[in-house]
């Protein structure tokens, strides 16, 4: 991250809410359409960086994300991160520069 959750309360910064998850201890964030549980179960020290590997645990998606089975429907609502470019990614384009888009919110208290 651009800053330490130690010294800023980074939901606060970006006017975001916290909500307890149901399998895993951290964070969901209740303005987001869909959240996803991930528990880690390896982590791998490539040298230069470390590597994790996680099991997705649990979902939560609003209504209008699913289809008639009720899967997930991976369309434009769903928003990666990628490690190679350092890049946010919606299907077919780049959004955003990782570490740069957050800039604004930084310096905030």
């Amino acid at each position: 991250g651009l800053v330490s959750g130690k010294n800023v309360d980074k939901f606060k910064a970006v006017g975001l809410t916290a909500i307890k998850a149901d399998e895993v201890d951290a964070p969901l964030i209740a303005e987001f359409p869909y959240n996803m549980e991930c528990a880690l179960t390896h982590s791998l020290d490539l040298g230069s960086h470390t590597l994790f590997i996680g099991e997705v645990k649990q979902i939560h998606a609003e209504e209008q994300l699913l289809d008639e089975n009720g899967d997930l429907r991976f369309g434009n609502s769903i928003l990666t991160f990628d490690s190679g470019t350092r890049c946010y990614r919606a299907p077919g384009e780049v959004v955003s520069q990782a570490f740069h888009v957050g800039l604004e919110f930084a310096d905030r208290d």
